[in-house]
């Protein structure tokens, strides 16, 4: 009636109305819902394209949706980090709308009536696993965590509730852990499963070049982006790096760096942004990148850049000189954590 295409994607199916396609499967959906976040090919395109999605949270974890632009909460999680996750398939780097919109249907009864149905409901499953294991000093300890935890949410639903959706402003902030790099995790899963074996027999030093698109440069200066490892990961800083023993910087060619170690996914989403939708080698900046670098010979810039990255982890200035570090992978086997406690894992030159 509006000329919409609409179609439903669930952990037990997909389909489509009106829209024919030669099977309705959760990728192919997906793939006509966000062609060019899914880089769907012409011959697909031209089948048509599909507007509006009705989805469960199968959808929420690992999909860049970014052709979209309106995300539609008919539930409203008693946990805001699913909300942020579901919002976060459009909020992404790189997105072509000017605008995106997060709406939220918030229950017809008062926060405080629905988080104590969840925790009835959670006091409920409690009481299930402490009859199965047998252990009555589980449900006191639970029962406490669970009730923290859901007065902690309460008051981020608030703020969800009554402010425009901004993470940094949240009440106690929206942790790492919750987010769990679940995009990533799902990524590389993909991956690894389409090339077996293939990240595994990978050498240390591995790198890359690639161009920042034109829609990207307001937001994302030149610079690399650098993987490094702890050589000895029995001596955990514990300095909030949440992918120890790796180290993901971003340094900007001006020796600035430009995300911290102890928040990576900055770094990631910059890295996802400008590599999408390139497979393949960009012969010619490689090429030029090796006639500047006398094939890794002369390596004086990224070492100064890299030298930051590791001032950065460890807080120490260090000023050692690093010519075969980029191609052998070491930093060195010192024994302290500074600047000769870490190996190059990979890193990726933005221009």
């Amino acid at each position: 009636e509006l000329g919409l295409e609409c179609a439903e994607v669930s952990g037990n199916g997909s389909r489509t109305y009106s829209l024919k396609l030669r099977r309705a499967t959760f990728e192919s959906v997906l793939g006509h819902f966000a062609p060019a976040a899914k880089e769907l090919s012409e011959a697909d395109r031209r089948r048509g394209e599909i507007d509006i999605v009705f989805a469960t949270d199968c959808i929420s974890e690992g999909q860049n949706l970014q052709d979209c632009d309106c995300v539609v909460n008919y539930d409203i999680h008693w946990n805001p980090v699913r909300i942020i996750q579901r919002f976060g398939r459009v909020d992404r780097l790189g997105s072509k709308n000017t605008q995106i919109q997060l709406v939220n249907f918030w229950p017809d009864i008062e926060l405080d009536e629905y988080i104590q149905l969840e925790g009835r409901v959670k006091g409920r499953m409690v009481l299930m696993d402490a009859s199965a294991t047998g252990e009555e000093n589980v449900l006191e300890a639970k029962r406490s965590g669970e009730m923290n935890d859901l007065q902690y949410r309460r008051k981020q639903l608030e703020q969800l509730q009554q402010e425009v959706l901004d993470l940094e402003d949240i009440s106690g902030g929206i942790s790492i852990t919750d987010f769990a790099f679940d995009d990533f995790r799902v990524e590389l899963q993909r991956y690894a499963k389409e090339h077996p074996g293939l990240l595994e027999g990978s050498s240390q030093g591995l790198h890359a070049v690639t161009v920042i698109p034109d829609d990207l440069k307001s937001e994302v200066q030149p610079g690399v982006i650098f993987c490094l490892k702890q050589n000895d990961e029995s001596r955990n800083p514990k300095d909030t790096n949440p992918t120890f023993p790796y180290y993901v910087v971003y340094v900007t060619d001006d020796g600035i760096v430009r995300s911290k170690h102890t928040n990576p996914k900055v770094a990631l989403d910059i890295m996802r942004a400008v590599c999408a939708g390139r497979p393949e080698p960009l012969y010619d900046l490689c090429r030029e990148f090796n006639v500047q670098t006398r094939d890794g010979a002369s390596m004086n810039h990224y070492s100064d850049l890299l030298d930051a990255a590791v001032s950065e982890i460890t807080g120490v200035q260090e000023s050692k000189g690093m010519e075969s570090l980029f191609s052998l992978g070491e930093v060195g086997n010192g024994a302290g954590l500074g600047f000769d406690d870490y190996s190059l894992v990979s890193f990726v030159v933005m221009r």
